[in-house]
């Protein structure tokens, strides 16, 4: 069907089959994994509570921050407590301070305090933020939207020793 200077209207029709259904279910993280002080940082309401329903969907507990100054605070007020962070979940793009920044002024003016393994997160262009990210001694890079099977393969990777210290559990 087609009108001229108003369009075509197409119409198919495709015949399938209903698929059996396969649910991978992602094995919780060790004990060790769900004991990780997470620290998440988005400028976005949203996207911080995407991550941290995927952290409590695997059994682990994120606190939030919505900028760079939080970050450095609440990493500084940790580590003055004793119980500093373990995983630092990162924007890239963020107002004022972006995720490289703050790991920049972090390290400029937090000289003392332990820095916790840091994925930088974008939904921006992913190899652009790597290229950015060299020297920054981040250990893992994820686009957005993360999903939680990804989320779980990276932690495994970056804390494969505390998950086989821990036997397995």
């Amino acid at each position: 069907e087609s009108t001229p200077d108003v369009g075509s209207i197409f119409t198919f029709m495709v015949r399938m089959q209903v698929a059996k259904s396969q649910t991978v279910i992602a094995p919780r993280p060790t004990a060790a994994l769900q004991n990780l002080r997470v620290l998440v940082a988005d400028d976005n309401p949203a996207a911080r509570q995407i991550i941290q329903e995927l952290f409590a969907r695997l059994g682990m507990q994120a606190d939030l921050a919505d900028s760079g100054a939080k970050v450095i605070d609440r990493l500084c007020s940790a580590a003055d407590a004793g119980r500093p962070y373990d995983l630092l979940m990162l924007d890239w793009k963020m107002p004022v301070l972006d995720g490289f920044a703050t790991l920049r002024q972090l390290r400029a003016t937090a000289a003392n305090v332990p820095r916790p393994v840091t994925v930088m997160m974008t939904a921006y262009d992913l190899d652009e933020c790597i290229q950015q990210g060299i020297g920054y001694d981040v250990g893992a890079f994820l686009s957005k939207p993360v999903d939680v099977e990804r989320l779980q393969t990276t932690l495994n990777e970056l804390f494969s020793a505390r998950a086989s210290d821990a036997g397995g559990e």
